[in-house]
């Protein structure tokens, strides 16, 4: 038996569940009362499963597994790339992705080796709508020098909001909300700087771990967001 998010379900309807601790505090469900705190890793001791909930919903017990993610704060070194720096679109996110096999092809050309999967660098974004400015990159060890069309920098060093969620690149949408909102109840503030054009990031990447060759189950890529911390 698991505990679920339940947004419309009456609390009065549901038994009373025993008592919880939850991200640090203690939660009591004694009630008909949504309570105004974001709870997240809740581990049940009924089952391995966990659930996370926002801010004023109830809850409910139900018999079904659910999938959430874990956030964790990691000290990073700096760490080198070479790609692409575009201005693109959701709408038209194929053409985005269309640089990454580029980028590969061009890095073992000029005999560079790749530590792992593309890392798309957000810089500028306004909304999901409109064009926004990102980096396609690849890591590698050291800077390397491509040729035209191509260039070389480092993702800072410092401290990050990192999330490594199930369920591959269809559940990113979710998982940067409940990021901001993870973050916000942590006190930790993100390196962002918001403008007129839309809101800035001094880093935040989204990296894809897995082979889509290998594996083509989108839904069983990993992937991992990371937000630079001000």
């Amino acid at each position: 038996m698991f505990l679920i998010v339940d947004p419309d379900v009456d609390p009065c309807d549901r038994p009373t569940p025993p008592r919880l601790a939850v991200a640090g505090q203690e939660v009591v469900d004694g009630g008909a009362a949504s309570y105004p705190v974001v709870i997240f890793r809740l581990t049940l001791p009924l089952g391995e499963g966990v659930c996370s909930c926002v801010a004023h919903r109830t809850v409910r017990w139900a018999t079904e597994r659910i999938t959430m993610t874990d956030f964790v704060v990691e000290e990073r070194p700096e760490r080198p790339w070479v790609g692409v720096s575009i201005t693109g679109e959701l709408a038209h996110w194929g053409r985005v992705n269309a640089h990454v096999p580029q980028i590969y092809a061009a890095l073992a050309a000029a005999g560079g080796i790749p530590l792992g999967g593309p890392v798309y660098q957000y810089h500028r974004m306004k909304t999901a709508a409109d064009p926004m400015d990102i980096t396609v990159s690849v890591p590698v060890a050291v800077c390397i020098e491509l040729g035209e069309g191509y260039e070389t920098g480092v993702l800072p060093a410092g401290r990050y909001l990192v999330a490594r969620p199930e369920g591959g690149p269809d559940v990113l949408d979710r998982v940067h909300g409940e990021m901001w909102q993870w973050a916000s109840v942590q006190g930790l503030d993100l390196a962002i700087e918001e403008r007129a054009d839309g809101i800035h990031w001094q880093a935040r990447t989204e990296q894809f771990l897995t082979d889509p060759e290998t594996e083509p189950d989108r839904s069983k890529w990993a992937v991992e967001v990371a937000y630079l911390l001000s």
